[in-house]
């Protein structure tokens, strides 16, 4: 307890070695959880940054350091956030600070895609394709053909993406009624070399 009081006082002037060196023997995760989540609160990413490798989260520490490329403030904060499990707040902070983009892409990589597309359609226009393409990729990895397919017309990516999907699927007779349907002589010529 003594340890945390005088990390808070040295933290509070600025004292960011003395800090340290008052929590170092610290070795109980939870303790460093707990402050890594009074970081976002406060805003501190280099005490975060701290907080995650001795909680033995290599990975978070990573995405703190890349997350400092930003130049936003609270975009920063999110990414940590992000990484303890508080995509609430990092969505509050990802709209607080405009950064639609990277929003977008928390949602997609939460699996959110409708509120993925959503906030294209409406933040993030330029990402809209990039985002109908990303949900076909998931769609069809999960096998959902019908879906991949509707999310590659709206990616304008079907061209490419329906055909090769469809024939590493072996879904021949689907292949050839879709380039029926669809009446585009590509598509007609592809399906001639087979």
């Amino acid at each position: 307890r003594k340890s945390l009081l005088e990390f808070s006082y040295n933290l509070t002037l600025g004292n960011m070695d003395d800090a340290y060196r008052a929590v170092e023997k610290i070795k109980n995760t939870n303790v460093w959880e707990n402050m890594a989540n009074m970081c976002v609160k406060t805003g501190r990413l280099d005490v975060a940054e701290v907080c995650l490798s001795n909680m033995g989260d290599a990975k978070g520490a990573r995405a703190v350091r890349e997350a400092k490329r930003e130049p936003e403030a609270e975009a920063r904060i999110a990414m940590v956030a992000l990484q303890l499990g508080q995509a609430d707040e990092a969505e509050r902070l990802y709209i607080s600070c405009g950064r639609y983009d990277l929003l977008n892409t928390m949602y997609q990589a939460t699996g959110q895609w409708e509120k993925a597309v959503d906030m294209a359609q409406k933040k993030d226009r330029i990402h809209l394709k990039n985002t109908y393409y990303s949900w076909g990729r998931h769609l069809e990895s999960s096998k959902d053909l019908t879906g991949a397919i509707q999310c590659y017309e709206r990616a304008d990516a079907a061209k490419i993406e329906v055909p090769r999907m469809l024939y590493e699927n072996n879904e021949i007779v689907t292949l050839e009624n879709y380039i029926k349907r669809a009446g585009d002589q590509d598509l007609a010529k592809w399906m001639g070399q087979y």
